[in-house]
């Protein structure tokens, strides 16, 4: 199963195009580039809990972003992959 890369909603992309109006497309690609490098998760989500010491039973934990603490995947990230992925042929028209 291929992962499916992050689409920009509606809202987001209408948000995304009046930030570039606003304030260029170069700017709002740093902005993004800029959120991706530094909203992480804390801690590694796939751990392994051991039933009587001998069983190895595989456990997700919830992960926090770094920077904001709202829950992995936030929202902010969520933005900028799609912008990054899908959202910047939308952004490349106004460059036109």
């Amino acid at each position: 199963m291929t992962p499916r890369t992050p689409q920009l909603s509606p809202r987001s992309l209408i948000r995304s195009v009046t930030l570039a109006s606003e304030y260029g497309v170069e700017w709002v690609e740093a902005l993004a580039r800029e959120i991706e490098r530094n909203h992480r998760p804390d801690r590694s989500r796939l751990t392994v809990r051991w039933i009587c010491r001998v069983l190895p039973v595989p456990h997700l934990r919830q992960a926090r972003c770094v920077v904001c603490a709202d829950r992995w995947i936030c929202p902010d990230v969520v933005w900028a992959e799609g912008l990054m992925s899908s959202g910047r042929r939308a952004l490349d028209r106004l460059d036109r």
